[in-house]
């Protein structure tokens, strides 16, 4: 099943859930007022009283309320790049859906924190006879899961591959 998908359907089981979007991505429709910007940022939740909410493996559809009209916006996935609790911890990321403009941001923080994290331990030194292993030793921690959120405070963000 679509990672996205899975993500979106377990945070709206727990609430209010903003999602970001590029509105310039095929097949997204929104009010014309909001189709040139690079970003959109939305609500949904399961508890709003609206017509149509739909999720599959594409996308959502709903009809959402815009200055005071209705209107059935398509969110295809390949749109979203951003999705969490309003009210709650973390944020996941899915940089690969991100807008142009926002993807040398996302690739910047990703090096500055992997850069802080690579600074607070030690790097390991390879012992003799691995040497060239090194880097499957990265692609295998690569496919590690993330580590467990931090405990309450600011809200985090999470990076989805």
């Amino acid at each position: 099943m679509n990672a996205k998908r899975d993500c979106l359907e377990k945070l709206l089981a727990e609430g209010l859930v903003f999602v970001q979007l590029d509105p310039r991505v095929p097949g997204v429709d929104l009010p014309a007022h909001l189709r040139r910007q690079p970003v959109v940022g939305l609500n949904l939740s399961l508890n709003f009283r609206i017509d149509v909410f739909e999720i599959d493996d594409v996308g959502v559809r709903a009809s959402l309320s815009f200055q005071g009209q209705r209107h059935l916006c398509v969110l295809p996935f390949d749109a979203i790049f951003l999705m969490g609790l309003a009210e709650g911890d973390g944020t996941y990321v899915f940089p690969e859906s991100a807008p142009p403009e926002l993807r040398a941001r996302f690739a910047a923080a990703m090096a500055q924190a992997e850069a802080g994290a690579a600074a607070a331990s030690p790097a390991p030194t390879p012992a003799a006879g691995d040497a060239g292993r090194e880097d499957d030793e990265a692609d295998e921690a690569d496919d590690e899961p993330p580590p467990p959120p931090p405990p309450r405070g600011r809200p985090q963000l999470r990076l989805v591959k």
